[in-house]
């Protein structure tokens, strides 16, 4: 049987700690984030299918006069079942041309049962979705006292 070169080992040690390390800081992790247009009666589908879901998701995008608001849902996944001290922030950037800002709403966690996965639900208000105007990119932030713990953003963020 060939043997391993001995720094090759070494790399291998090193990573399998620097990862084991990085899994012990993070307390929580956002598994999935989902942004859904909500219809004029508060609706993101019409249907408890998935297919039935996406498909009035983009009939939402295509018609913009039959949106009230935005919603994001937030899968999140705890390494610990103390879930007090959280919060989570959504940063919105929107405009067109040289005039970009960015929205920010916060929310405390609201965690649902024992379980240490959960979805959590973060709408923007019809005020605020109305002086959005376009959306470009969304960041997703969980934070613990003055620390972000957990990160999700879209692809132009």
């Amino acid at each position: 049987m060939p043997r391993m070169p001995v720094h090759l080992v070494i790399l291998i040690a090193l990573f399998a700690g620097l990862t084991a390390q990085a899994n012990e800081k993070a307390p929580v992790t956002i598994t999935k984030t989902l942004r859904h247009w909500l219809d004029l009666e508060g609706r993101h589908t019409t249907s408890p299918s998935l297919l039935d879901r996406d498909a009035y998701q983009a009939h939402l995008r295509d018609h913009p006069e039959e949106v009230s608001t935005l919603r994001f849902d937030l899968q999140l996944r705890f390494r610990t079942r103390d879930r007090s001290g959280y919060r989570i922030q959504v940063e919105i950037r929107h405009g067109s041309g040289s005039l970009i800002e960015t929205f920010s709403t916060e929310t405390a966690l609201k965690p649902r049962g024992k379980r240490r996965s959960f979805w959590n639900q973060i709408p923007i208000s019809k005020k605020d979705y109305q002086a959005l105007g376009d959306i470009i990119a969304w960041r997703v932030t969980v934070w613990e006292g003055p620390t972000p713990v957990a990160r999700d953003e879209s692809f132009l963020w």
